[in-house]
């Protein structure tokens, strides 16, 4: 009725002022022309709404085609800055440090494809300094680098993760001898060390150390050590020793072995050091009985 009514107010005869409609603040019609039966000027038409049942429509999941490799196009320009095998650093432009850190694995072109891992990552205005790791398999060089690309995951497509890949490992096979050592003085037989990178490390060592005495005891201790000369972290040390009842010669062999996680801030050489706690002892020192190896894995693995 409403609608009837508006409608032939709207379509009215020009000019005259009976068929104009006219409505109050509240939205009533309080004139106009005469509403067809049932109206009443001055009130509010009601209607009753009858309730309509809404039907949902049918959702179908999309189909997702082909493989999500785990990689990130990083967007940007980097830059080759540095090289300290078997580490390297690059430059990008402004503050990254709210979208790299250490333990996160990137991939780049330089003639071919080559994986990292970030060990360090440090802002100086205006560029952010990147330090990564390539392991055995990968060189950074002083070209210009494209593609680039970063993942948060643990084994983005095509990252390889063989463990020996990633590690840094020292070997020797030889028979080093200190004859006459002083008691409780550190040596370093053999030259034997481990120049460790930039980062969180898994660091062990294993070795056959032997010590001789003439007396009831011999023994020997081993350490793993930032000084060719002495004991930097008790953690790394072991100790074994031969004891016995009779005035002869006595010679101590043990596979000595320790192990922990190390944190760099900057690369650092290990020392694989021996030692005595016994005074006048004939000789201390490492045999080839078995391989003596120092290994440092990296722990972002």
């Amino acid at each position: 009725h409403s609608a009837y009514y508006i409608d032939n107010a709207i379509t009215g005869t020009a000019g005259t002022t009976d068929n104009l409609a006219k409505w109050n603040a509240s939205g009533q019609l309080v004139d106009g022309p005469t509403p067809p039966s049932g109206d009443v000027v001055g009130t509010t038409d009601t209607q009753t709404l009858t309730n309509k049942t809404l039907t949902s429509p049918t959702v179908t999941s999309p189909t997702i085609e082909g493989t999500y490799s785990g990689w990130v196009e990083a967007d940007e320009t980097w830059t080759y800055a540095s090289a300290d095998d078997p580490t390297y650093t690059f430059t990008i432009s402004g503050d990254k440090t709210s979208k790299y850190s250490a333990g996160m694995r990137i991939k780049l072109t330089q003639t071919t494809a080559k994986y990292f891992i970030i060990t360090k990552v440090a802002y100086s205005d205006p560029n952010t300094t990147i330090t990564v790791y390539g392991g055995t398999d990968y060189d950074l060089t002083s070209a210009a680098i494209t593609n680039p690309y970063y993942s948060t995951q643990k084994a983005p497509y095509g990252f390889p993760l063989d463990p020996d890949k990633w590690t840094e490992t020292f070997t020797e096979t030889e028979t080093d001898t200190q004859a006459s050592p002083t008691q409780s003085t550190w040596y370093n037989t053999g030259s034997k060390s481990l120049s460790i990178p930039i980062g969180t490390w898994f660091v062990s060592y294993s070795a056959t150390a032997f010590g001789t005495k003439n007396g009831t005891a011999a023994s020997v201790i081993t350490t793993l050590s930032t000084a060719n000369n002495s004991e930097s972290d008790p953690q790394f040390t072991a100790f074994a020793q031969q004891d016995g009842a009779t005035a002869s010669t006595f010679r101590v062999f043990a596979q000595l072995n320790r192990s922990k996680y190390l944190n760099l801030a900057s690369k650092a050489t290990y020392y694989l050091n021996v030692s005595t706690n016994q005074a006048s002892a004939t000789n201390i020192g490492f045999s080839n009985a078995s391989a003596s190896v120092i290994r440092a894995v990296c722990a972002y693995l």
